[in-house]
């Protein structure tokens, strides 16, 4: 990760987009725990939005992460302005 935000880091909007969503997110109401690993680049790079879906349930939930958007994309189409 830090090897490709390094090659991003001066870019005006930052997207990172994985299929599991963060240690910590709303999604584990769900009872799947979330990524460490997610959690700490989340913190780490600070994207402008950050797009997850592996919880079909948890679709259209939005939630921030310091200044990170983050949306949960499964099966929910979403417009939005980056």
């Amino acid at each position: 990760m830090k090897k490709a935000h390094n090659e991003i880091k001066d870019a005006k909007r930052k997207v990172m987009v994985t299929h599991i969503h963060h240690f910590g997110s709303k999604s584990e109401m769900f009872g799947f725990r979330g990524s460490k690993a997610v959690r700490k680049a989340l913190e780490e790079f600070q994207p402008d939005i950050h797009l997850s879906s592996h919880i079909h349930e948890a679709r259209g939930m939005e939630e921030k992460v310091g200044k990170t958007l983050v949306i949960n994309v499964s099966k929910k189409e979403k417009i939005f302005e980056i």
